[in-house]
Formats: structure tokens, C-alpha cells, sequence
């Protein structure tokens, strides 16, 4: 009698959210799953490929509603060839998932993971998906206790996608070693994008105050778009390319990862001023946190995300005004940033059992599991 195969898809269909993968594979490696993911072509080529995923399907990214509903179908036909039952979409939202929420059966059954949690009650297409999707994962407790139960039935979980390729144990104090790198490095991730992050903020207070020596800030994302431009031409304009490391194109994760491992400090950059601030505070959580909870590298926080627990736990606070003040006091008191360090890998939100035996007893609820 062959035993029966613990079958999970892991499916990318919306954003850039790859970096929530690696997380999930091995939550479900752990319980012995087969793992398939399932995600466009150009999101496979931006990744490493992770050894634990036991098979990867590529698709073409569609264009125009017939090759969305044929790229759909061959998805569902692909799920039930191979005996898929549970399946989590990775960004439960947007045309593509919609379509997949409205054709589905009952063969597999979905749970998706939110980005903007506030949709599931003020978006019509998200209600459409959650028709299907019943259960979804958030990606901070913030946002979970930020969900307004009354006007949204479905049930909602709370996990921290914190392991990356490079995992957090083996980069953990790398930071210190100052002889191989004597510059003060200050990682800003993800693409310019001014509703996200307050540069200008940043760029103000470098025009009236010193900035510390040896600091560095690197942005860690693409500067392509018009804000990109926008924000590189005033950095010029000014005379500051000595403090700042640019890219022009998508960072490869594995680039990327060995950057943001020699970080002093990750620095959001949310303050009132950014357009999606309110968001932030409540229903959706940027990437820089979970890549510093990951890589246990503090956060440099504005004082408006004080009231979270995690985030004060894990972060140095700054003011308007004062932010390269604060920069120059971690510079000086490298201990503060190592007691830090220390919370971070303490963390129980962030033990690795847990948080997958959270994660697996959700999707299958209340029924029994047999790993």
C-alpha cells in the first residue's frame, strides 16, 4: 500500500511578492509536502531557483482578457492532473486570481495571502475572490488586529515570510566586521516610489545637516520608473552621489540578499508625509520589514510606528527632523544595535516551529492533519 502524498501549490499570479515563497516552502518541506510552484516566467528568471520546490510551472504572463481565461484553464487542468487539493495564492488578488476564484471547482481548495487587507470589505473584485478564497493569511499581526471582522466572514491567519536564501542564522552579525567594510551601510529596498517612501524627507534634512562620515545609504531597488529619475536627478542637483548607492535595473535576489546582509540598519522611510502612510499603520506591511526581521537587521523607524510591539522591539526610532541625528547615535553605539539583534533572534513570533505549525493547521482548519 502506497502512501498518499501531501500535495501544495504555491501560486504567483499578481504582484512581486516572490520573496514570500522561500517562507512557505519551507513550512511545508518541514511537514514533508510535495511543493509545485506555479508563477510567470520573468518572476522565475528574477528569482533563485530554491532546491526544497520540487517542481516548477511557468507560465507566459497573458495579455487581454481570452489569454488570461486560457492561461486560467490550463492552470486548473494542470492542478488536477497532478492531484493538487490545497493550493495558496501568493497575491489573492487582481484580474488573473479573480478569473481563477470564478472558474474553480471544488477539486482544490484555495487560501490566499493579502497584501492590502482593507480590500477584503471596500473592494468588489476582492469579494468576488473571497466567494472562493475563504481563508487568508496576513503578513503582520498589525494587520490582522486591524481587520474589521464585521464586514468581511472570512477567516484570517498571520504568518512572518522571514527566511530568504542566505537564511538569517548564517548572516547574523556579519555586520560588525568594520575592517572589510568601513562604510556605515543604511539599505532603503524595493523600487523608488514616492506614495511608499519619504525620500525627500531624508534629502531635506541632508541639505541643513552633516551627514555622519562613512554613512551610506543604499537603495535597493530599481530607479527606472519617474519617480526613480525624479529622486536620482535631485540627488545629483544636490551633490550627494557620494552618499548613495543606485541601481538602475532589478537587483537579482541573490545580489540583493548578499547587500542587505552587511546592513547597519533598514530604513523604511514611512512617515506622514507618504501618500499611503494610513495603510501602512494598518493594513498592509512593506517588504523592508520582513527582509530586517529576517536578516535580524534593525529598523530605523519613524516615531509614527511606535505603537506596534514587534516594531518597537525591533527598531530605533527617529523624529522629523532628527533622523540623521539618530543615525549618527547607532553609529556611535553600536551595543544598541546589538541588543537589538539579540530581541530579533528571540523573538517567538518569529520561531520557525511555530510559525509553520501555524501555517499548515490553517489551511487545513479544523481537520485533522497527518504529516
Amino acid at each position: 500500500m502506497t502512501m498518499e502524498i501531501n500535495k501544495m501549490a504555491l501560486i504567483e499570479l499578481g504582484g512581486s511578492h516572490e520573496e514570500t515563497l522561500y517562507s512557505q516552502v519551507l513550512f511545508l518541506k518541514k511537514y514533508g509536502f510535495q511543493v509545485h510552484i506555479i508563477l510567470f516566467e520573468d518572476h522565475y528568471r528574477r528569482i533563485i531557483a530554491f532546491p526544497e520546490v520540487d517542481t516548477w510551472k511557468c507560465y507566459k504572463k497573458p495579455h487581454g482578457w481570452p489569454a488570461e481565461w486560457y492561461l486560467v484553464f490550463r492552470l486548473l487542468i494542470y492542478l488536477k492532473s497532478q492531484g493538487i487539493r490545497k493550493a495558496v495564492l501568493n497575491t489573492a488578488e487582481g484580474n488573473i486570481v479573480r478569473k481563477l476564484s470564478m472558474a474553480a471547482g471544488s477539486f482544490t481548495e484555495f487560501t490566499g495571502i493579502i497584501h492590502l487587507c482593507s480590500k477584503l470589505w471596500t473592494s468588489r473584485s476582492q469579494k468576488i475572490i473571497s466567494r472562493k478564497v475563504k481563508k487568508y493569511f496576513v503578513l503582520a499581526d498589525f494587520m490582522q488586529s486591524n481587520i474589521d471582522q464585521r464586514r468581511t466572514a472570512v477567516a484570517i491567519e498571520c504568518f512572518f515570510p522571514i527566511n530568504f536564501p542566505m537564511g538569517r542564522d548564517q548572516n547574523a552579525g556579519q555586520r560588525q566586521d568594520g575592517e572589510k567594510n568601513p562604510e556605515y551601510q543604511i539599505c532603503i529596498t524595493g523600487a523608488v516610489d514616492f506614495a511608499r517612501r519619504d525620500y525627500h524627507s531624508l534629502l531635506d534634512e541632508m541639505l541643513v545637516k552633516e551627514v555622519p562620515e562613512g554613512v551610506r545609504f543604499i537603495l535597493l531597488g530599481r530607479t527606472t520608473s519617474d519617480d526613480g529619475k525624479a529622486l536620482v536627478a535631485r540627488i545629483r542637483e544636490m551633490g550627494f552621489e557620494k552618499y548613495f548607492t543606485l541601481f538602475d535595473d532589478f537587483i537579482p535576489h541573490n545580489h540583493f540578499y548578499r547587500i542587505l546582509k552587511n546592513a547597519w540598519l533598514v530604513l523604511p522611510l514611512l512617515t506622514p508625509r507618504c501618500k499611503d502612510h494610513t495603510d501602512y499603520l494598518k493594513y498592509k506591511v512593506t517588504g523592508s520589514f520582513n527582509l530586517a526581521y529576517g536578516f535580524q537587521i534593525p529598523m530605523l523607524q519613524h516615531e509614527s510606528f511606535a505603537g506596534d510591539r514587534i516594531i518597537r522591539e525591533t527598531s530605533v526610532f527617529y523624529q522629523d527632523g532628527n533622523l540623521l541625528e539618530t543615525v549618527n547615535q547607532c553609529k556611535e553605539n553600536p551595543e544598541m544595535l546589538m541588543t537589538i539583534r539579540e530581541r530579533m533572534s528571540s523573538l517567538p513570533e518569529f520561531r520557525f516551529e511555530s510559525q509553520a505549525e501555524k501555517y499548515i493547521h490553517f489551511i487545513y482548519g479544523n481537520r485533522h492533519f497527518r504529516p
